[in-house]
């Protein structure tokens, strides 16, 4: 029995190191973790930052492509749009603003 124990002790221990060697891993995983979240977070913010120009003839629109799952990002998507008139439409229309029109279709219901 004394022998059994002295050939099992070391594999005993060898599981051990093992075992604690696998649990200081878990920290660095949870680190790495937030670390990516920090990185996601910085990445949304520099896209908000993004504006992209866009040219209209009067007959064209925009049409955003939304992504499968929009539920999941509803709590955190916007959309800002800013319109200016060319310089040459601004001289020619200058007399006749009635004919300028903007159409916006959107959710009524933010919440989705």
């Amino acid at each position: 029995s004394v022998q059994s124990l002295g050939e099992t002790l070391p594999l005993l221990l060898k599981k051990l190191d093992k075992l604690q060697n696998h649990s200081t891993h878990t920290p660095n995983i949870s680190e790495n973790i937030n670390h990516i979240r920090q990185l996601i977070q910085q990445a949304r913010n520099a896209a908000s930052k993004v504006s992209v120009p866009v040219k209209f003839n009067g007959k064209s629109g925009i049409q955003v492509r939304t992504p499968p799952n929009l539920a999941d990002l509803a709590s955190y998507t916007s959309l800002k749009l800013y319109i200016t008139l060319p310089e040459a439409a601004r001289t020619r229309r200058q007399g006749d603003s009635s004919k300028q029109f903007v159409f916006y279709l959107g959710n009524k219901d933010v919440s989705i």
